[in-house]
């Protein structure tokens, strides 16, 4: 039995009623999302930064300054992207946290560039994070931190170095800090881009190229290890070839320089006699 099917007229009202819904709620979600994105209720009238603490107050200015371009924008459609970006741009800060609040209030949490060693260039001397990027001048109060002295180029505080230099020598620094032996207290690169590492116990280390690093780091843990008080038997240790590693004993150093060994200021390491240097076993 088939059934009965509705009159036409029916059928053409019951659709143009669908019709007539389907439309005013269409004009209804149109008009809510203009009011939400309009309405004055909802703009961002509270911008909140956190983790500012140890920046200078210039520095604490210009950061507040870039976050406050959120301001006055509606809460949902706020420039968060692109005031993230400008805050990256700051060369102290590391890493950038929004968390919105409803209705109008938008938190920003800074995470800030650490300094992690000094870097000496010419005169001039800044502060660099583990990962290679000049932060600022060096400040006065900056805490006793090794020192990487280069030779002249330009420095842009925000831009990493990428130097391959640079990377061997903060893979040195950070190994150096886990490794059971003295701290680097500082670190060269000559115009040739060799390296010599200055220990806090006064014994010097000559690296030579950003080459093998791993291994050298590895060689130097090792004669820390085998003889925590090297320094006092040599004066300088030479890892340019990890393979035929060498050194000078610091009396023959002492006779080649023909001073005290307290009054030596200098980094530079003389070119000693073959019959001084004596062969460190691996």
């Amino acid at each position: 039995m088939i059934a009965d099917l509705p009159p036409k007229s029916y059928r053409s009202t019951a659709k143009k009623r669908r019709l007539v819904v389907g439309t005013l709620s269409l004009l209804l979600c149109i008009e809510v999302a203009c009011a939400l994105f309009t309405s004055p209720y909802l703009r961002v009238s509270d911008v909140v930064v956190k983790g500012l603490a140890d920046l200078s107050p210039q520095e604490i200015d210009l950061t507040q300054k870039t976050a406050a371009k959120l301001l006055r924008h509606n809460w949902f459609i706020a420039p968060t992207h692109s005031v993230r970006q400008a805050l990256h741009h700051l060369p102290w800060v590391r890493s950038v946290h929004i968390v919105r609040h409803f209705p109008h209030t938008l938190r920003l949490v800074i995470g800030l560039r650490q300094p992690f060693c000094r870097l000496v260039v010419g005169s001039t001397t800044y502060e660099m994070d583990d990962e290679g990027v000049p932060i600022r001048l060096a400040r006065s109060s900056l805490p006793p931190l090794p020192t990487i002295h280069l030779p002249q180029e330009a420095i842009v505080c925000g831009r990493p170095l990428e130097d391959i230099e640079i990377g061997a020598l903060l893979t040195i620094l950070k190994q150096s800090r886990i490794e059971n032996h003295p701290a680097i207290a500082d670190v060269e690169v000559d115009s040739e881009r060799n390296i010599c590492l200055n220990m806090s116990d006064g014994m010097r280390v000559l690296f030579g190229q950003a080459e093998e690093i791993e291994q050298k780091i590895a060689l130097l843990n090792r004669i820390y290890e085998l003889q925590p008080n090297v320094a006092q038997l040599l004066s300088v240790v030479n890892l340019t070839c990890p393979s035929h590693p060498a050194a000078i004993p610091r009396l023959a150093y002492l006779k080649a320089t023909s001073q005290p060994e307290a009054s030596s200021p200098s980094h530079s390491i003389p070119s000693p006699p073959r019959n001084e240097r004596s062969k460190i076993q691996g």
